[in-house]
């Protein structure tokens, strides 16, 4: 129901936040795993590799042909491999989540290290086995 989708709208919020300070602490650290791809290319290479987990993608994709096309091969791989989509943020959203000056279209979760909490509580609220 609408609470279901207050708390996927939090928790994808808290998760990106974190595993974006975890990626900012470890930069420069020589051992940090990466936990996000950003953009349609990198989102769609991790999920060719098998590697993202999520994709979080903008309710507000550019209405253009070439950008609907991208989106439709991203969704359709999602849908192939069994991985959630959330489309509940604007591009702005995103880009001011994980700290960015620049608007954010698509974001895959490659890792949830740190937020195996969170990760649980929306596979439930997904109903989602991985």
């Amino acid at each position: 129901g609408t609470d279901d989708s207050k708390n996927t709208h939090l928790l994808i919020r808290s998760m990106l936040e974190a595993l974006n300070d975890i990626e900012y602490k470890q930069r420069g650290t020589g051992r940090g795993k990466r936990r996000m791809v950003k953009g349609f290319r990198e989102v769609e290479r991790g999920l060719r590799a098998n590697k993202v987990k999520a994709v979080v993608l903008a309710n507000n994709v550019e209405d253009t042909e070439a950008v609907h096309e991208v989106v439709k091969g991203i969704l359709s791989m999602c849908v192939e491999k069994n991985v959630p989509v959330y489309r509940g943020k604007s591009r702005r959203q995103l880009g001011k989540i994980l700290k960015k000056s620049i608007k954010i279209t698509v974001v895959g979760v490659e890792n949830f290290e740190g937020v195996q909490q969170e990760w649980k509580k929306l596979k439930k609220i997904w109903n989602i086995v991985q």
